[in-house]
């Protein structure tokens, strides 16, 4: 196997291994290639799909501790002048995170698939994402 097929088959291994599981093994598989490849392409979609892992577990943390605030607050008051607009920015809140985790654990995880497949020497960017690991 020459370098760029190898280059092709880790990089999408690190940005596919989101849909294997939607547990630690979906983060293993990227912090394994990105300790063990010298490629620098490769360590850089590693590194990417590591990001896009970490921003998609703080959304979904963040989906769930907003669903906790909503059953806090629905079934215990009764419906006052403050609990209604709350129900509805938390309502908004959980819409708009819910569509974000959606695009990016799905439809970007995809383009960048096909991206590193197309261009296997140019490293995928996931757009709107936390980029921690530098």
């Amino acid at each position: 196997m020459n370098e760029e097929h190898k280059r092709i088959l880790l990089s999408t291994l690190c940005h596919g291994s989101i849909f294997f599981s939607s547990s630690i093994i979906s983060m293993a598989i990227p912090l394994a290639i990105l300790y063990t490849s010298k490629d620098r392409v490769v360590r850089a979609n590693a590194k990417e799909a590591l990001n896009c892992h970490i921003t998609i577990f703080i959304l979904f943390l963040i989906i769930f501790i907003l669903i906790i605030a909503y059953g806090f607050f629905l079934p215990f008051n009764s419906f006052s002048l403050l609990t209604i607009p709350i129900l509805f920015i938390l309502t908004i809140s959980l819409f708009c995170l819910g569509i974000k985790s959606f695009l990016l654990s799905t439809i970007m995880t995809l383009f960048g698939v096909i991206d590193v497949m197309n261009k296997p020497s140019i490293p995928f960017r996931y757009p709107g994402i936390l980029r921690l690991i530098k």
